[in-house]
């Protein structure tokens, strides 16, 4: 990994778990990267990125950010947890915003229950990292 990497962690604002992504930012703040977490505003966005103004605002996040990874929490139900990371996924994909698209995102994470964590492996693992917590 090199020092230009800048790690954008995001969830959505029903989930208020939000210890694990301060702990692992500072982790990797220690490490020299740089880190952004989403606010409320980006945060809620994720909750109806069919909304043409919420993907306005997350698209907008990560551009002026310069978002190189991005860590999605969810630790509440698994199945809403897959929706609305499957949501975002749709949204990086359709918009080539991936690596395999020739784009700015290199790594994607999601942490989250065991049961979401399969599915997002099953959907998505040839994007997708997953950590599983209980």
């Amino acid at each position: 990994m090199n020092g230009k990497r800048v790690f954008g962690f995001v969830k959505p604002a029903i989930d208020a778990h939000s210890l694990g992504m301060f702990s692992l930012a500072e982790i990797i703040k220690d490490c020299g990267y740089t880190v952004v977490l989403a606010d409320t505003e980006i945060n809620s966005a994720l909750e109806n990125l069919s909304s043409k103004k919420n993907l306005s605002v997350f698209l907008r996040w990560l551009k002026n950010n310069r978002i190189t990874d991005i860590g999605f929490s969810y630790r509440l139900d698994p199945n809403d947890g897959f929706s609305l990371f499957s949501n975002m996924m749709f949204f990086l994909i359709k918009n080539r915003m991936l690596r395999t698209g020739g784009k700015s995102i290199q790594n994607i994470y999601y942490a989250g229950l065991a049961e979401g964590c399969r599915k997002v492996e099953q959907e998505f693992g040839r994007y997708a990292k997953v950590f599983i917590g209980d």
